[in-house]
């Protein structure tokens, strides 16, 4: 009978099941809040649950030179949609296409290293990203987390944040400040930075129950209010409430001037 031993004796580790579970979790969110960034969340950690996989199994149990050359193009896949995750969040259409361009030139790069650039100095070898393609990376997850970070500066919570530092920091491999970081640390970062984007679609969801609630309470006043005054009193405070604001006011139109009520 023939074997593979490579194939057969590989196990997942414990970061390669968390993230398969972190897939799980981002498709059962979708199925409750329909939020579309959470596919492309879920398919990211494919992704890299692929890379950590393939990259294992290149130094452990002699797998065939491809499947670790083709490792850091899981990776380079990977970051890519984790940063359109947080695009798609973001409502950011134009910087969604930039890094989709980007990403796949950057993709076809990584794959072909190994038929066609062997000698890079770009890359340093089978089992690491090497200079070019990590710049490359952090420089995409940085564009991402900025865009995230604007698009909630008004309302920006513990998401956008551990997002930010989670997809800079994902498989860092500098020995010199990486070095001394035990397999657990990289495994609890990845399962922070693997919550960031289900936090950012709570307070999304919350925030859509929020004004619901504004409207059916504006809906029930005007339907009993004999004149503007209650219902305008009653939409400023709701208003004030949601948007977190200190005061609100409303101008009225008085023969051609417009005066602040």
């Amino acid at each position: 009978m023939l074997t593979v031993p490579w194939l057969t004796a590989t196990r997942l580790t414990a970061r390669e099941t968390t993230a398969l579970v972190l897939v799980a979790v981002s498709l059962l969110f979708f199925r409750v809040f329909r939020d579309r960034c959470l596919l492309a969340w879920a398919a990211a950690w494919i992704a890299y649950g692929a890379f950590l996989w393939a990259t294992g199994s290149g130094e452990l149990h002699s797998a065939p030179k491809s499947i670790a050359a083709f490792a850091p193009a899981g990776f380079v896949l990977a970051m890519g949609l984790f940063a359109a995750a947080a695009l798609i969040s973001a409502q950011a259409r134009r910087w969604l296409t930039v890094v989709v361009a980007i990403s796949w030139v950057l993709l076809i790069w990584a794959a072909m290293r190994p038929l066609y650039f062997p000698d890079s100095l770009f890359f340093l070898d089978s089992k690491t990203l090497g200079l070019g393609l990590d710049v490359a990376c952090r420089l995409i997850a940085a564009g991402a987390a900025i865009q995230l970070l604007r698009y909630r500066f008004g309302r920006i919570g513990l998401g956008p944040f551990l997002f930010g530092a989670g997809l800079l920091t994902l498989n860092l491999n500098w020995p010199r400040f990486t070095s001394h970081i035990p397999s657990e640390g990289y495994l609890l970062a990845e399962v922070l930075f693997g919550s960031s984007i289900l936090l950012v679609v709570l307070d999304d969801s919350r925030l859509r129950t929020r004004r619901l609630a504004v409207l059916n309470e504006l809906t029930v006043t005007i339907a009993r209010s004999q004149n503007h005054a209650p219902m305008m009193q009653t939409a400023l405070e709701k208003l004030k409430a949601v948007m977190g604001a200190k005061a609100a006011w409303f101008q009225l139109m008085e023969s051609d001037h417009l005066v602040p009520t």
